[in-house]
C-alpha cells in the first residue's frame, strides 16, 4: 500500500479485515454499529473476511437493522482497494497476536482504531499513530471513531504517524531482518 490523503466525506467509511472466529471480537461490529447509529453518525463499516461466526453476526446485524451500515464482504484475495476507499480502521481482535491487517491499513496512512487486548496493542502508541479502546465497550470505540472522523487535526497526526510507524517497523524487509537476527539468535545457543 501507498501512503495516500483522504477527504472527508458526507459518509464515515470504516473497514476491518478479519476472519470472523472468536479471536476476531467480531460481535463488536454490530455493537459499534447499533451505538453510532443511535449517535445519529452517518457511516458504513465494511468488513472483509468469513469464518464460522458470520451467520450469528449477520443475525445480530439484522436484529440491530444495520443491513445498510455493517456489510459483510466475505472472503477478499486483495483487501487494498477497501483500504484505499476508507476513511477509519478498526480492529477489535481481542486474541490476537501481531494483526499484520493493522500494519497493511497504517502502511495506506489509515488512521488505526485497535483493541487494547491480546498483541495487538503493541502496534500502536496510542493517540500517537493510532487509538486503543477496550475492546468489550463500543461506546468507547464509537467516541473513537467520531473523535476521528470531526477532528480533522488529530486525524492527519494518526494517518501520518501510523505510516511512518509501518516504514520505521513493519515493511516486509524489516520483518525479515527481523527475523534473520532471531534465527542467527538461536542458531548461536547450540
Amino acid at each position: 500500500c501507498e501512503y495516500k490523503y483522504r477527504e472527508r466525506s458526507d459518509v464515515c467509511k470504516i473497514v476491518s479485515v478479519a476472519g470472523l472466529n472468536k479471536m476476531k471480537n467480531v460481535f463488536m461490529y454490530a455493537e459499534i454499529g447499533k451505538v453510532l447509529k443511535s449517535r445519529g453518525l452517518n457511516f458504513v463499516i465494511k468488513v472483509a473476511g468469513d469464518g464460522p461466526l458470520k451467520n450469528e453476526l449477520n443475525e445480530l446485524i439484522i436484529k440491530y437493522g444495520l443491513q445498510e451500515q455493517v456489510v459483510l464482504l466475505g472472503s477478499q484475495v486483495d483487501p487494498k482497494p477497501y483500504y484505499n476507499e476508507a476513511f477509519i480502521y478498526i480492529h477489535p481482535a481481542d486474541k490476537e497476536g501481531f494483526g499484520i491487517t493493522v500494519a497493511e491499513a497504517m502502511s495506506s496512512g489509515l488512521p488505526v482504531i485497535v483493541s487494547d487486548r491480546g498483541g495487538v496493542p503493541e502496534l500502536v502508541n496510542n493517540m500517537e499513530d493510532g487509538i486503543i479502546v477496550d475492546a468489550y465497550n463500543p461506546e468507547e470505540w464509537a467516541d473513537a471513531i467520531i473523535k476521528l472522523y470531526n477532528d480533522r487535526e488529530l486525524y492527519e497526526k494518526l494517518s501520518k504517524n501510523g505510516y511512518e510507524t509501518y516504514k520505521a517497523r513493519f515493511t516486509p524487509e524489516i520483518y525479515a531482518g527481523n527475523l534473520d537476527k532471531i534465527y542467527d539468535t538461536l542458531l548461536s545457543l547450540k
